[in-house]
């Protein structure tokens, strides 16, 4: 973990690649917490995060490729943009970009994860509660992130800034 200030934490999932290594956030609020990504899921995330929180959490996914959508499905409360929908609600490999050239390289420790397997490897499917577009505001009590669509990445790329802070995720 590094914590960036009191109320936010960068988690960083163990056994994955720098490269390839998604910035997890546990952003703290005074009505609930979130989470912003998931990374590949290797490591059970939820209860890492209830160890540091009482508050109940949110989870959003900036888009929905294997990285950043794997410990999705832990969470009750699902957040992502509806052009990413179809893709978190299959989960899978195809729709999650977990094909071709990724099933060949080494982004996984065998040391740290031993019952990793490119050929096996899958994201558990994880359908979205809600749905956050360009516009939306997230309000944790304390602080508010505004919702930006930013296709390019993926068709439903989002990401939450902090207009108070000027922290952008």
């Amino acid at each position: 973990n590094i914590k960036i200030d009191n109320d936010i934490t960068c988690i960083q999932e163990t056994g994955v690649a720098s490269f390839m290594r998604c910035n997890i956030w546990h952003v703290r609020g005074r009505d609930y917490d979130l989470v912003i990504d998931t990374g590949m899921g290797l490591n059970p995330l939820k209860n890492w995060i209830l160890k540091d929180t009482d508050r109940p959490l949110k989870a959003v996914c900036t888009h929905s490729h294997f990285d950043h959508s794997g410990g999705l499905h832990e969470f009750s409360c699902r957040l992502g943009h509806r052009l990413e929908a179809n893709a978190f609600n299959a989960g899978g490999r195809n729709q999650t970009m977990y094909r071709g050239d990724w099933t060949k390289i080494e982004i996984v420790n065998p040391k740290q994860h031993p019952d990793f397997s490119t050929t096996t490897y899958t994201v558990q499917p994880a359908p979205l509660t809600g749905f956050l577009d360009e516009g939306d505001v997230l309000d944790l009590g304390n602080r508010t992130f505004n919702i930006l669509h930013l296709p390019g990445h993926s068709p439903g790329s989002i990401g939450l800034f902090d207009r108070n802070s000027k922290i952008l995720f």
